[in-house]
């Protein structure tokens, strides 16, 4: 399934996407979403250690 190509109306959205090299729009959501997890991990790190403030004085 080919799309054709549309005229890029937002210059700054290319200039994001960019360092993909890929037209695939499945690798690119996969990024994405792997991006989305890794944070996710970080921000329950982080609330991990607020809740448990012991931690932090070791």
């Amino acid at each position: 399934m080919m799309q054709p190509d549309i005229p890029n109306i937002e210059p700054k959205k290319k200039f994001l996407v960019q360092p993909i090299q890929t037209k695939d729009p499945m690798c690119t959501a996969l990024g994405l979403y792997d991006l989305a997890k890794l944070i996710q991990r970080n921000l329950n790190f982080i609330f991990f250690l607020t809740k448990h403030p012991s931690h932090l004085q070791k």
